[in-house]
């Protein structure tokens, strides 16, 4: 076995919900005898969220909280267009 496996949530594509699942491996040092494993860069540390999916649900938190409408609703090339058109 190469390392543990976490599983990380990603956007999704079309309508299909996205999971990663890396391999992080466990290392011990040989002076103190203490566990710890490799930095995960695509999320940080101690996250499950990729940083682009963090990232899109601000987003869509902030196009509700201006424009009041679900991001359902909005398409998001017209919700993008707005944002560029508001001062």
């Amino acid at each position: 076995m190469l390392g543990r496996e976490r599983v990380k949530r990603d956007l999704s594509l079309r309508e299909d919900q996205v999971k990663l699942i890396m391999l992080k491996r466990r290392f011990r040092c040989s002076g103190c005898c203490n566990a710890f494993t490799e930095p995960d860069i695509a999320c940080g540390q101690r996250r499950r969220t990729t940083v682009r999916l963090r990232e899109a649900i601000n987003d869509r938190v902030w196009l509700f909280l201006v424009f009041g409408e679900p991001c359902s609703k909005l398409r998001l090339r017209d919700a993008y267009l707005l944002m560029k058109a508001s001062p």
